[in-house]
């Protein structure tokens, strides 16, 4: 469907694929510019929709070094304008006419300054959404931004008493209304730009500094904090772009939500989740109260089971070996899904070959296999593995995932294995039941109780409170 618009716009003269030329997007830097822009807007508005968006560095507002860096909106088709609260690296950038007291009045001087120039944004920002509908794109992470820097516009977004009202009034999430009117696409801002708008692909130039600065840096994409550190000449285009095309989309989908591909009104659909959007904000900035100590409890208790269930499979296995001092060296990896197969099913479905295509034994001379037929494949469709050819089998990798691992424990009293090239039952209960939980505690301290830091000593590393620290999980979220 996508090629298809793409072809249509082209066939019609819409060149997608090269730059808009008749754009209006401005950069704001000071109180006189952003002055005049709102006036514009309020003149020349269209539609009542003003499309807002924001950059800002840090995971989030609270977070040290964490600050707001940009503020754009749109008005009209095409038009959009950034607000420059702050350079690359934070330093404040958008100033404000400095203000004296005279003959007990405020009057305002033709001198600019920095400081408090934050108030001046958030009264002509309020004065432009004061009779206008808020909108943007999975705009609760904006708004998490913005109400702390002093910008709260839940009231210009929250949804209208019925749902059919919500043409007319209350707040616009671009990416509730494209779920609306189909629950299966791309939500992602890219794909909506990319589907309902002839916008070019204006990220790339982000994409491309972030990769290149994320390499410079040694991180990984996934750990860049913001865009605190993009060029104003990358990051200024982009920002006003982010408020253009979510101002087109919406516009798109008022007349989708009307109607949809199979001639269905989708205005209730959006309401509703339209409605729930002030509840998840009041989550994101609220949070849920955290027992650090209990968190603490639990992390030791899980570390300790963790290390208690390797060494009953070590042990079980017999899968490592000794020097001559006598110290354990080659113990099985728990980790190694490799490992994990030929402790499962034997050497001949580890998924690991020799150069000249010959079984590659993993373990030591001493360690011994459950040798289990395999029950299933690791495609995408998962096939019965009792359903292969014996050349499919050799092809084919067979899976150790949560789902395997439940069906053994299920019936691991009679488990199908090979024993001298004939099938048998046996009784694996116990190891199988202990791979299991192992599986699970490792995914339990992946993503919820991770370990806490330790430092080069492998000591644990405590804040000026005395509390562990944690990268990640629940406690370091």
């Amino acid at each position: 469907e996508l090629a298809l618009r793409r072809f249509i716009q082209l066939t019609s003269g819409h060149r997608w694929d090269k730059a808009e030329t008749d754009l209006e997007h401005y950069c704001l830097f000071d109180e006189k510019d952003l002055e005049r822009t709102v006036e514009e807007a309020l003149a020349c508005g269209e539609n009542n929709i003003i499309a807002m968006d924001c950059e800002w560095h840090g995971d989030h507002p609270q977070n040290e070094g964490a600050y707001l860096r940009t503020i754009q909106f749109s008005w009209a088709h095409k038009k959009a304008a950034a607000i420059i609260l702050r350079d690359a690296g934070g330093k404040p950038r958008f100033k404000h006419y400095k203000r004296i007291i005279k003959d007990g009045k405020v009057c305002r001087t033709m001198e600019m300054t920095t400081e408090g120039a934050e108030k001046t944004v958030i009264r002509l920002m309020n004065k432009l959404l004061a009779k206008n509908r808020a909108c943007g794109h999975f705009f609760t992470a904006d708004l998490e931004w913005l109400i702390p820097f002093g910008l709260d516009i839940r009231e210009r977004f929250e949804a209208p008493d019925t749902w059919q009202e919500a043409k007319e009034k209350g707040g616009l999430d671009t990416a509730l209304m494209a779920h609306a009117v189909d629950e299966t696409g791309d939500f992602t801002l890219t794909g909506q730009a990319l589907r309902y708008t002839q916008a070019p692909r204006y990220d790339v130039p982000v994409s491309v500094w972030k990769e290149q600065y994320c390499r410079e840096n040694k991180i990984k994409v996934s750990q860049l904090e913001g865009y605190g550190e993009c060029p104003d000449e990358v990051l200024y285009p982009y920002a006003c772009y982010d408020a253009d095309v979510t101002r087109r989309i919406a516009i798109e989908h008022m007349k989708n939500l009307d109607k949809d591909k199979f001639g269905n009104n989708c205005w209730e659909a959006f309401w509703i989740s339209q409605r729930a959007v002030l509840a998840v904000l009041e989550i994101k900035l609220v949070g849920i109260p955290v027992d650090f100590n209990r968190i603490d409890e639990l992390t030791s208790l899980y570390m300790a089971e963790k290390d208690a269930l390797y060494e009953k499979i070590r042990d079980w296995s017999n899968w490592y070996e000794k020097d001559k001092d006598g110290k354990m060296t080659n113990a099985i990896n728990l980790n190694s899904p490799n490992q994990i197969r030929e402790l499962l099913f034997g050497e001949k479905f580890n998924g690991k070959r020799t150069p000249d295509g010959s079984i590659l034994r993993l373990r030591p001379p001493a360690a011994k296999t459950l040798n289990i037929v395999p029950l299933l494949t690791t495609e995408k469709r998962p096939r019965r593995w009792a359903d292969l050819t014996p050349e499919e089998q050799m092809e084919n990798t067979a899976s150790t995932d949560k789902m395997v691992l439940g069906m053994m424990f299920h019936s691991a009293e009679k488990l199908e294995c090979m024993e001298n090239g004939k099938r048998v039952q046996k009784n694996y209960k116990d190891i199988i039941s202990w791979i299991r939980d192992y599986r699970y505690i490792s995914q339990i301290l992946k993503s919820v109780l991770r370990p806490p830091k330790v430092d080069e000593k492998n000591e644990l590393i405590t804040d000026e409170d005395d509390n562990w620290e944690y990268e990640g999980g629940l406690a370091g979220a």
